[in-house]
């Protein structure tokens, strides 16, 4: 694997563009999304587990293709109202190429916002935090900042059981002196509990 910075550099300005990108539609769900949110329960507080594949995008590294990475991913959230949530997750992806094996760790945490219809929710979300990459061919590690933002979509099961079969988070992060810009898609189980925030009327 070649490590090729002059190549792969992104410039300090087109960073904090795409950063000020992330806070702004964050910022847009949660002036927009209240109007649209129903009466399905909401509880208080969530923990998720499940599957996670990250297309690792390798080529800012100096390699000539992406890397299909497979793992697990558990995150946790607290509601602050039926559509307004703090979520973070935590990830790891295992993959290989080029006669490397790749490890990708990301830490993050943010805003996501909910529209609700019946047992569905639609979900999007921004995201920012720390990746960790790790080559093992080369006993190379680094870490650095990660941001990026996503969508879901979760279909509520019983009272305190949630499935999400799908999340997709593109993810930009910062290691190597290099800006790799991933593809994550998971699909979770979610216990739900804690208070109730949209009660049934009387």
């Amino acid at each position: 694997m070649r490590v090729d910075p002059a190549g792969s550099l992104q410039s300090a300005p087109a960073k904090v563009s795409f950063l000020r990108g992330c806070i702004l539609l964050a910022a847009a769900l949660v002036l927009l999304v209240p109007g649209l949110a129903s009466a399905q329960e909401v509880d208080r507080f969530e923990m998720s587990a499940g599957y996670s594949y990250l297309r690792l995008d390798t080529r800012a590294l100096g390699l000539t293709e992406y890397t299909n990475s497979h793992g697990g991913v558990f995150g946790m959230g607290v509601h602050l109202n039926p559509w307004l949530a703090i979520v973070a997750d935590l990830s790891g992806n295992y993959g290989s190429n080029g006669g490397n094996k790749f490890r990708t760790f990301y830490a993050l945490a943010g805003p996501q916002a909910a529209y609700r219809r019946g047992r569905s929710s639609f979900l999007a979300r921004g995201l920012v935090g720390g990746a960790r990459n790790a080559v093992s061919g080369l006993q190379a590690t680094d870490s650095g900042l990660a941001w990026g933002a996503g969508g879901g979509y979760e279909y509520r099961l019983t009272p305190y059981w949630v499935l999400r079969p799908v999340q997709a988070d593109y993810i930009r992060s910062n290691t190597f002196s290099t800006t790799q810009k991933s593809l994550r898609i998971s699909a979770a189980i979610v216990l739900t509990f804690g208070k109730n925030l949209n009660p049934p009327s009387p």
